[in-house]
């Protein structure tokens, strides 16, 4: 092989292998993308132990957590408004 040769097969082993870089990297970051979009979309609903349901969409007015609040930022000392459990004490439903 010449030089020439070598130096032509290496050129294109790099950008082949540039292409299946960014090829993954596009490919991860549009999945990502598509999974966040499918996230934020979605609306949650978080089930007391006592039967309440925390609703993201309408969060609780009563103690100032707007509508549209995710359940990551409620905050921690939040209670439930029926049976005053913690909020380690709801689970997704």
């Amino acid at each position: 092989m010449s030089s020439v040769q070598a130096r032509r097969s290496g050129f294109h082993s790099h950008i082949i292998y540039r292409c299946i870089i960014y090829t993954v990297y596009y490919a991860m970051n549009n999945i990502h993308c598509i999974l966040f979009i499918g996230k934020e979309n979605s609306v949650m609903k978080y089930e007391c132990i006592c039967g309440y349901i925390y609703n993201e969409e309408t969060g609780e007015p009563g103690v100032d957590i707007a509508p549209g609040t995710i359940w990551a930022d409620v905050p921690d000392s939040f209670e439930c408004p029926v049976c005053g459990m913690g909020k380690d004490s709801f689970t997704e439903v």
